[in-house]
């Protein structure tokens, strides 16, 4: 992966782009400054079929585009993606994941679209382990805990990548993710 200084095809510097992307970003991005809030996720969804990335942007005052590629670069849009103690697990059902939480002692789990760290934002939540393998509520949470992280100081890029880590070593790494990611969307190549 080429750093942010280095040149690109064309002679254009990665920055330039990840710049571009910044500004398009920003003219998406409604900031609500404070801290999660509980009401946005403790309510759930109507049973009226609405989509719940356009709820939980709606909600949180995150832009939808920004949410879909932090759920790419997390999970790969996989609902059902658990990562134990640093050991990724992609389970094909509900059922299989519930057991793997069930079968794990640990509270170092990151849980379903975005990844939620129980370690972190488990009691803050309300909620049990398995109802982050809900994808409206694990939204939701997201959601509310992006909103905190983007109300922050810094760049956009420097605080997108905070959902993911505070280790400055891992900024440009996640930062490529959730772009690469936020192409495949617009580009429609996600499903």
């Amino acid at each position: 992966m080429a750093k942010h200084g280095s040149r690109a095809a064309g002679g254009k510097s990665r920055r330039h782009s990840l710049l571009r992307t910044t500004v398009a970003f920003m003219g998406w991005v409604v900031i609500a400054t404070g801290t999660p809030d509980t009401t946005l996720w403790a309510g759930g969804f109507s049973s009226s079929g609405e989509d719940p990335y356009s709820v939980a942007a709606t909600r949180s005052g995150v832009a939808r585009d920004i949410l879909v590629a932090i759920v790419g670069a997390e999970s790969a849009y996989h609902p059902y993606a658990l990562n134990i103690a640093g050991h990724q697990k992609f389970c094909h059902t509900r059922a299989e994941a519930e057991a793997a939480i069930d079968s794990t002692a640990t509270d170092d789990i990151d849980i379903g679209l975005m990844q939620i760290n129980w370690h972190f934002w488990g009691a803050k939540s309300g909620m049990q382990r398995k109802d982050l393998l809900d994808p409206a509520k694990n939204l939701l949470l997201g959601a509310s805990i992006l909103r905190e992280g983007l109300a922050r100081n810094g760049t956009l890029w420097h605080r997108i990548s905070n959902y993911h880590s505070g280790n400055p070593r891992e900024r440009d790494r996640y930062n490529q993710q959730v772009y690469d990611a936020y192409l495949r969307y617009k580009r429609g190549q996600v499903q």
